[in-house]
């Protein structure tokens, strides 16, 4: 049997068909270190992540609207809203 990819690894399906990424999957995307990628969100300078318990996914979707969107800062109220 073969080793999965990292991609593979990365990449999940939910049940109503969208992908999430996990961090070393979104750092892989960007040629970020997972830790580079993990300080960014916390940063709120990248898309928040959706939790499934304890996994931390992002969703392919809105990582698409982020880079669409020229990669600007993501904001939110949580982490003290726009500096």
């Amino acid at each position: 049997m073969s080793k999965p990819s990292l991609k593979a690894a990365a990449e999940r399906v939910c049940g109503n068909g969208a992908i999430y990424l996990d961090a070393d999957g979104c750092g892989g995307r960007y040629d970020f270190s997972r830790r580079h990628w993990i300080r960014l969100v916390d940063s709120g300078l990248a898309p928040q992540p959706t939790r499934f318990g304890r996994l931390v996914r992002w969703p392919l979707k809105s990582l698409i609207e982020w880079e669409a969107g020229d990669c600007k800062p993501v904001r939110t109220a949580a982490k003290g809203g726009a500096r």
